[in-house]
């Protein structure tokens, strides 16, 4: 591996590592409310990791036993679990934001990610060089169907994220009005750094902001669903 594929890796590992931390922590608070809410959305964060999770196993795994991961086995970690995790998402945002249509956009997304899973597995096994070329050791340039797919998960997630924030935008709580603000910032930059890691071929610099940006969209996410005391003092007393 040579110098950009380690800090690929190594960015896209910790941008994983803390995303995996901040789905969990949200997941531990269904035991303390018992709102499904909590599993959904954090489930939601883990998930939509997949591209990076991706990058980081195929790191690790370069570097223990010297040889490249598996094309289809590098897709397979990145794009399976997609349809699944918009599933949980529209879930999670069902009773407050999609609830009078709650059935059709379910059946909508059910439909286009059963499509997408045939679509998808069916060449991952035939023919895995016609979703994408490989480049070793942790990168793959995917076709013009993957590409747009991607890119319409990420714009899905930004539109859903902010329509359900605004609703907390409206509530008389400072405290919900907070926490709707944390979370369009967090699908803003989300969506940006996904923007970022279309484009991270072109230069170190692109890679490693893009980075950044996603590793900032989990602490805010983070913070948006569960808006813990000191994040809340601390934007408090910089008011």
């Amino acid at each position: 591996m040579d110098t950009l594929d380690i800090i690929n890796g190594s960015f896209s590992s910790i941008f994983v590592l803390i995303s995996i931390i901040t789905g969990s922590i949200i997941i531990s608070k269904f035991f303390k409310y018992k709102q499904k809410t909590f599993i959904y959305v954090g489930l939601t964060w883990i998930g939509l990791t997949s591209l990076w999770m991706a990058k980081a196993i195929s790191v690790i795994y370069e570097l223990i036993t010297a040889n490249h991961i598996d094309i289809r086995l590098f897709m397979f970690i990145g794009n399976f679990f997609i349809p699944i995790t918009v599933i949980i998402w529209l879930l999670a945002l069902a009773e407050l934001v999609f609830k009078d249509h709650k059935r059709k956009i379910l059946l909508f997304f059910g439909i286009y990610g059963l499509l997408t899973e045939i679509y998808f597995n069916y060449f991952i096994f035939i023919d895995p060089i016609q979703l994408g070329t490989f480049i070793p050791p942790i990168d793959v340039n995917y076709n013009l169907v993957m590409t747009i797919y991607h890119l319409f998960i990420v714009a899905f997630i930004l539109v859903s994220g902010i329509l359900f924030a605004k609703i907390s935008l409206k509530s008389e709580n400072i405290d919900v009005r907070l926490k709707g603000k944390l979370i369009i910032l967090s699908t803003f930059s989300f969506f940006l750094g996904g923007i970022f890691e279309v484009f991270s071929h072109l230069s170190l610099a692109i890679m490693i902001i893009g980075k950044l940006v996603l590793v900032m969209s989990a602490i805010l996410y983070y913070a948006g669903w569960l808006l813990p005391d000191w994040i809340k003092n601390l934007l408090k007393k910089k008011k």
